[in-house]
């Protein structure tokens, strides 16, 4: 977990797409510019693994995500 984050932290696409203040709680960058919610390529973050040992919540955080923000 720790590598990942501080991998996509440094990564300047992930600073061009999301900002410079990752520690930051900040909602609104995952909202598109129309109002819908950003798209994310699948392999993007593998988070929640893939394949067979695929989180089995995956699906659940995928629905609920949109809702909170």
């Amino acid at each position: 977990w720790v590598m990942t984050r501080e991998l996509t932290r440094r990564a300047p696409e992930a600073q061009e797409a999301l900002g410079s203040d990752l520690d930051a709680w900040r909602p609104a960058r995952w909202l598109a510019p129309g109002g819908g919610v950003k798209s994310v390529a699948p392999f993007d973050s593998l988070t929640f693994g893939h394949g067979a040992r695929a989180c089995l919540g995956r699906r659940l955080a995928d629905l609920s995500g949109p809702l909170v923000l």
